[in-house]
Formats: structure tokens, C-alpha cells, sequence
């Protein structure tokens, strides 16, 4: 028999002030695919060895091992559960016949404990989920510092996607699963960050001991889990991005970044994910929301196609726009006339997509297109001084690559950035704020 909501659950214990924030977060769970939610696990007890399910569904799990309660969670009011070598036991509070449509969402807030930890070369499991002929489970990859691996095994069929953003920072992990589609999604944060596709069959019975957090297993506490959780749920439904992020900005906000170019922006994406990370803080992440609109070889032109033919779809709010285009018309040629057109129309989709939006443009260099690239640096500038607000310049290349570069030290070959350029041109576009 379910039992009613306690709105007790939803008060914070440290008293009144966040209330809103709980219970937004709170509602906006128990509202999202509220017939087909399994069960949600806030993970914020004080005491006791009852993790209690805060839907209707009375499914509470059990704690176990080494762990610690009433710890510092998200920001919302509520407590987390820093584990040591412990788990929660959600055994009896999974229905295996929930997955056997092989449709699913699988959420959960995680928190690593330092720097050390997240390249200790440690196998740890946040999540596990498992039976006869099917599994879902998020682990720190070992052998690679900041990796969080999320698997979806079914059928006899492995699939799994990478998400570099484990680290001592607050972060909501989902994976939302769907047979029927094909396809199965990473978010980080509430965006999309990876996909899978051509997925196995669930079935089978669930694992007594391998459906837990915080460890693969909830009796030996195998691959234990070194961090704090909060905020666990499961539905048997896949979830939609929208309705992911949905819940994640009911806990806190979010700066949504677009990030538009060409392959300066996708040959070594780690630049702006690395300027994200470095702005972005507990209570509030910066995240690719959208996903960038950027491929190896266009030209403003082709950007400027792309927005025009996608923008009207995207359901993601973006609140800064970063534009590195025009490396490829150096190449080509492109007239001034030409490339002032296309970066205007580019900077004009967006605005009229995102009326508020701060939009920053690159001055591009490659190596030999000295004198064209100082050209376009002037090109740039003249299009951004037409906008009275919301248009800015951004990092400037003729400086810190042209002065500095001989087609090593930052770049691969005088175009692409190297490991050493993917932090310096971080640091360029976070010093913009």
C-alpha cells in the first residue's frame, strides 16, 4: 500500500529558509513521470539505518557498512551520505519486473572527496543495479583521473559512455535508457553528454545483494564508493533531457554556455569544458547547454546554416555563447564583405534564440596567415562595436598563439591546440567571467 507524501520530507532540518528550494526540488521529482517513478532516496536522514523513499511508494532501502549521515548535500537544504566502505541497500525496494521494458532513468548527486582521489587508479561504484541478464552501474574508471564510466548491460550487450566530470565538486549523474529508441543517454548536470545506441534485452530477477549505492555490493561493500551522495532515484522511464534538467535547476542554477566554431572548438573539446570547470562552483555549475555547434572544417557560413536550421529546436537555455570561428575562411579566403555578413547573422541567431544572452567572439590565428589573421582580428572587432550590449570581444590568438607559438609549444600544427594550448585558451575565456 503506498503511503502519502510526509511534507515533513520536505523541510529542510536546518530550518525554514530554503524551504522553496526543497521543496521545488521535491515537487519537481515527485511531478516528473510521477506513474512510472520506482523511487526517490533524498539520502538526508540524521540517524538510523532507514533510507527512506520520499514517494508514495514506500520503498525505503537500508544502510550498511561505513558511512556517515547528515553531511554537508548540494546546497538545497537538505544532508548527504559520505561513504567510507558502505552501501544502501535498494534490494527491497526494486521491482524487476520496473525494468524489463528496458526502459529506465537512472539519478544520483555525487560528490568526490579530493583531487588525490579522483587519480588514485581505485575502481568505485556510486551506483549498481543488477540481474540475472541485465545491469546498470556508474564507476570511477581506475586508470584515468576524472572519469566516471556509466554501463548499461543487457542481454549479453555491453554498452557504456565516458563522462570526464567526477571531481570534489557537487555533480547530478542520469542515464536515461530506452530499448525501444535505441539509444541510451548521459547527463551531467541536467546536459546531455554522451550516447549509446543498439541497446540489449533486460531481463531476469534482481541481485538480493548487487542493487545498492555506494559499492557493487550492499554485503561485502565491494569497490566501495569514497565520496557523498545524494538525491537517488530511478524511474522505469526514460526520461527526457528536458525533464532531467528540469530537476536539476529546481536544486540550483546553472550558467548554460553554447559553444560555437569550428575544429578548434571539437578537436580538443576539452577547452571549454575546462573553462566551465574552472568557473563553475558547488551551488552553481557552468555546463554546454546546448551542445556545441561546432564541426571540424566549417566556416562562419556554415555556422551561421547550422544555427539557422537547429536553434528553433533546442529546448536548452543558454546564458553565454562562445564563438571561435573563422580559422577556415583564413584558409580559404573568405572576403571581408562575406565574413562580417555570417559572424553578424551568427550573433544575431543567438540573440534572437536568447534575448539575454552574453555572446563573446574569438579573434582567430592560424600560423602562416599572420597578416590575414591581424586583418579578421580588425574584421571582428568593427562587427562587435555595432552591438551596444551583450556582445563582447573574446580572446585574442593574434596575441597569445602568434606571440608565443611555433607550432608546438601551444598548437599541433600551428592551428590545433595542444594539451598545453586546451589550458591556456581555458584560462583566456574564463577570464572573461
Amino acid at each position: 500500500m503506498q503511503r502519502p507524501l510526509d511534507l515533513r520530507r520536505i523541510v529542510p532540518r536546518s530550518g525554514l529558509q530554503s524551504f522553496g528550494q526543497i521543496a521545488d526540488m521535491t515537487r519537481t521529482i515527485l511531478a516528473t513521470q510521477t506513474a512510472n517513478l520506482i523511487g526517490y532516496w533524498p539520502l538526508d536522514e540524521a540517524a538510523g539505518v532507514t533510507a527512506q523513499d520520499a514517494s508514495p511508494n514506500n520503498r525505503d532501502g537500508t544502510y550498511a557498512g561505513t558511512l556517515a549521515l547528515a553531511q554537508t548535500g548540494i546546497g538545497d537544504g537538505r544532508t548527504a551520505v559520505k561513504f567510507t566502505a558502505g552501501a544502501v541497500n535498494l534490494y527491497a525496494a526494486l521491482n524487476a519486473a520496473a525494468f524489463a521494458a528496458g526502459e529506465c532513468t537512472f539519478m544520483v548527486w555525487a560528490k568526490g572527496n579530493d583531487a588525490a582521489h579522483m587519480a588514485d587508479g581505485v575502481n568505485e561504484y556510486l551506483w549498481d543495479t543488477f540481474a540475472t541478464a541485465g545491469q546498470c552501474y556508474f564507476g570511477k574508471y581506475p586508470s584515468v583521473a576524472n572519469l566516471l564510466r556509466m554501463y548499461y548491460v543487457a542481454g549479453g550487450v555491453t554498452k557504456y559512455v565516458d563522462l570526464y566530470r567526477y571531481d570534489a565538486r557537487w555533480n547530478q549523474y542520469a542515464f536515461s535508457i530506452s530499448k525501444s529508441g535505441e539509444i541510451a543517454a548521459a547527463y551531467i548536470n541536467g546536459s546531455l553528454a554522451a550516447t549509446v545506441a543498439t541497446l540489449g534485452v533486460w531481463s531476469g530477477t534482481l541481485n538480493a545483494n548487487l542493487n545498492c549505492l555506494g559499492a557493487t555490493r550492499a554485503d561485502s561493500y565491494t569497490n566501495p564508493f569514497k565520496g557523498t551522495l545524494a538525491h537517488g532515484a530511478i524511474w522505469s522511464k526514460a526520461l527526457t533531457g528536458a525533464e532531467i534538467r528540469n530537476i536539476h535547476d529546481a536544486a540550483r542554477t546553472c550558467v548554460g554556455v553554447m559553444v560555437c566554431g569550428d575544429s578548434k572548438s571539437t578537436a580538443a573539446y576539452q577547452w571549454p569544458r575546462k573553462a566551465m570547470d574552472l568557473l563553475a562552483s558547488d551551488t552553481r555549475p557552468w555546463e554546454p547547454r546546448p551542445a556545441a555547434y561546432a564541426t571540424s572544417g566549417w566556416k562562419a557560413s556554415d555556422l551561421l546554416a547550422a544555427l539557422q536550421a537547429g536553434l528553433g529546436a533546442e529546448w536548452a537555455t543558454a546564458h553565454r555563447a562562445w564563438v571561435n570561428i573563422g580559422a577556415n575562411d583564413l584558409s580559404a579566403g573568405t572576403s571581408e564583405a562575406t565574413y562580417k555578413a555570417n559572424l553578424a547573422g551568427i550573433i544575431n541567431a543567438l540573440r534572437a534564440k536568447y534575448p539575454t544572452i552574453t555572446i563573446a567572439v574569438a579573434r582567430p590565428w592560424i600560423k602562416t596567415k599572420n597578416t590575414e589573421s591581424a586583418a579578421m582580428k580588425a574584421w571582428i572587432g568593427a562587427v562587435v562595436a555595432t552591438y551596444a550590449s551583450g556582445v563582447q570581444l573574446g580572446p585574442d590568438e593574434t596575441v597569445w598563439l602568434e606571440n608565443g607559438d611555433d607550432g608546438v609549444t601551444y598548437t599541433l600544427d600551428g592551428i590545433h591546440y595542444n594539451s598545453t594550448g586546451v589550458t591556456a585558451a581555458a584560462a583566456q575565456w574564463a577570464a572573461l567571467g
